[in-house]
């Protein structure tokens, strides 16, 4: 399942049509995202898994104008999503970086953005700073919770969008005990 998506996304992300028609479906899960943490111009969103088609970086910049830090450890993939961004005119908002999220950023964040495919996900939830960001992470669908990583136990959900996707049905705003 993943090495398929990420086929698909490398596709896709050679024209704006492409991007276009990639990020189509996730705009109502992005707009979900946005209100269930009050993304503001004012925050800095740091996207973990960004792939070769950005599209949460590309929507949260649309929809926010708030500047997004977007991640993915595929070399190939960040490049892409360099382009893509740029085709979008967006430089000014997303910078696109190669990290793989397990070890802290050397930026600061008010909001992190863990796609599906986080791996892996206990790590990269060490890194993040629960103290000052409202940390968002996505959930698989029943019937695909056995491709990606499960939550670390330890967290706890605050809120919740549904989103009736067939790979990914929710995502959880956590935090985690110790807080």
């Amino acid at each position: 399942m993943r090495k398929m998506v990420v086929r698909l996304e490398h596709l896709l992300a050679k024209t704006r049509l492409g991007v276009a028609i990639y990020s189509r479906p996730y705009r109502r899960v992005i707009e979900r995202e946005v209100a269930l943490v009050n993304i503001r111009p004012t925050d800095t969103v740091y996207h973990v898994g960004c792939g070769a088609v950005p599209f949460t970086a590309l929507l949260i910049a649309e929809l926010t104008q708030a500047r997004v830090i977007a991640v993915d450890n595929d070399a190939r993939a960040v490049r892409q999503a360099k382009r893509v961004v740029a085709k979008e005119k967006l430089e000014h908002l997303i910078e696109v970086r190669q990290h793989d999220g397990t070890e802290l950023l050397d930026a600061p964040y008010t909001v992190a953005i863990l796609a599906l495919q986080t791996r892996p996900l206990d790590r990269v939830m060490d890194a993040l700073d629960f103290r000052r960001a409202r940390v968002l992470v996505r959930e698989p669908s029943e019937r695909y919770k056995n491709h990606y990583d499960k939550l670390p136990s330890g967290l706890v959900v605050i809120s919740q969008a549904h989103h009736g996707m067939k790979a990914f049905a929710s995502t959880a705003h956590v935090t985690t005990r110790q807080l």
